[in-house]
């Protein structure tokens, strides 16, 4: 039997999830940017798909036209932005995030979760084989020093914050004993990047997953002999699991309130806050326009950002340009909260957009918003499929 449901369907998947996460594959020493080739691809599938288009529920439809128009709004901002150099690479940004919404609209004629559940493994699996080559030859330092990191190499956050989503996704598998390998792999190698955030959104997502789908979980013997097998495994190799898996983990990042002072890292994004906060009571109605959180960060018309969009929004386009960023997230969650619960598949995908939700508003800018995005659209383009479409 084929792995693929649809080969077709397979690759429209694989090349979207190729454009939008090309950022991350720079490093590859292939003779085109990575981008405008999955950009053509792109296109063209585009240009054969469009003759027929699958109409969006409509509850779904606010939420992509709020996506585009706040989009266009930091696009027009252009007009009274105060940098130069770091708004035309953030309009480029923009217009790609315009363009990860529309191709799933267009493109995906059906169910795509099994092809985007088969990619996930994938990318899952050829992570974990390259992060323990890495592990076993003691590697993973250039992850945390400078010097060593190699140009264009993903950061720990961005390989931490895709394990986590390639971990979730294994949620919508049975639990046999190399789905559970797989997932002991990620969680093993997520502690071993010590990425604080990734680990904590981790955790958040699967608390929410879990008390969603609290209703499909039954206790039976099996389920009893599973939890006595873990708890007496934990007991007698407790001290062996931790001396494995922990030994080189720094649990007092984990530890937020005490490592506050001493941390550079939650220091300097402390301090930019601060900075992005005064600038946004300074310019509460339109901001500085697209790319100005350079120069309000760093006096200098360069590429920086608050690590939180929230912020961000207001600090380059005012407090309404806030607010309306906060609605997309506020109207995804609660309207597809109810689907969520009943349907496992769209459980999964409303829980990746929680993930990333989080990792946004800790780490990322709109630079590289799309990654985020990329999400809502795989949920928004399977719930035509999952529930029906309406008129």
């Amino acid at each position: 039997m084929s792995l693929f449901t649809d080969k077709f369907v397979f690759f429209k998947v694989f090349i979207y999830f190729i454009f939008v996460f090309s950022g991350s594959l720079k490093w590859l020493p292939i003779p085109i940017d990575l981008t405008l080739l999955s950009l053509l691809v792109c296109t063209a599938l585009i240009l054969i798909e469009i003759r027929e288009i699958v109409p969006l529920k409509k509850h779904d439809r606010p939420i992509v036209i709020l996506i585009t128009v706040f989009s266009l709004i930091f696009i027009v901002s252009n007009l009274y932005s105060i940098s130069t150099e770091y708004a035309k690479s953030k309009t480029l940004a923009i217009i790609l995030n315009m363009f990860t919404v529309v191709y799933p609209i267009i493109v995906f004629k059906k169910s795509i979760f099994s092809e985007l559940k088969l990619l996930m493994y994938i990318i899952g699996g050829l992570m974990i084989i390259a992060l323990f080559y890495l592990y076993l030859n003691n590697m993973f330092i250039i992850f945390h020093d400078s010097e060593l990191l190699v140009d264009k190499v993903p950061t720990y956050l961005v390989i931490g914050i895709m394990l986590c989503a390639c971990f979730i996704f294994s949620l919508a598998s049975k639990l046999t004993w190399y789905v559970a390998v797989y997932r002991l792999s990620i969680l093993f190698l997520l502690f071993q990047l010590g990425g604080r955030g990734p680990i904590i959104n981790l955790v958040l997502s699967l608390i929410v997953f879990f008390t969603l789908n609290l209703k499909n979980y039954k206790i039976n013997y099996k389920t009893g002999f599973a939890i006595g097998t873990l708890f007496f495994t934990i007991l007698i190799f407790g001290e062996n699991i931790y001396t494995f898996a922990f030994q080189n983990v720094d649990f007092e990042r984990f530890n937020i309130f005490k490592a506050g002072n001493d941390d550079a890292s939650l220091s300097v994004r402390g301090n930019f806050l601060e900075i992005g906060l005064e600038s946004v009571l300074n310019h509460p109605f339109f901001g500085l326009g697209i790319g100005s959180s350079g120069f309000i960060l760093d006096g200098a018309d360069v590429s920086n950002y608050p690590h939180n969009l929230f912020v961000e929004s207001m600090m380059e386009l005012g407090i309404l340009a806030g607010l309306l960023y906060l609605s997309v997230y506020i109207l995804f969650f609660l309207r597809n909260y109810s689907i969520s619960k009943r349907n496992k598949d769209m459980l999964i995908l409303f829980i990746i957009v929680l993930l990333f939700y989080l990792e946004d508003n800790k780490s990322n800018s709109f630079d590289s918003w799309r990654c985020s995005i990329i999400w809502i659209m795989f949920f928004i383009s399977e719930k035509r499929y999952k529930v029906g479409i309406a008129n």
